[in-house]
């Protein structure tokens, strides 16, 4: 199974409990340990599986923008206290 494919599984996983949306907007956020350069474009392949993900758990009937809108990513520096790095997806009703 492709990375692609886990993410989107895992997406959809995780996104289950949530109740069906007419219209979302989604952001990821990048949680990052250090002061590190990092290009926000580079997760961007993630959002997308993620945005997948969420059509597969049928919070949405699509990810076109009709339905979702995609906002850029964004990095966020947390304390080495907060765990490890991680990705965040933020999904809010429109």
């Amino acid at each position: 199974m492709t990375l692609t494919r886990k993410v989107r599984r895992v997406a959809a996983k995780e996104s289950a409990h949530i109740p069906a949306l007419g219209k979302c907007r989604v952001q990821l956020v990048w949680l990052v340990l250090d002061n590190r350069r990092r290009d926000v474009d580079n997760v961007v392949p993630t959002l997308k599986a993620m945005c997948d993900g969420l059509v597969d758990a049928g919070l949405v009937p699509d990810d076109t923008p009709e339905y979702m809108m995609k906002l850029m990513p964004v990095i966020h520096k947390v304390d080495r206290e907060f765990g490890p790095a991680k990705l965040q997806l933020i999904i809010e009703e429109m």
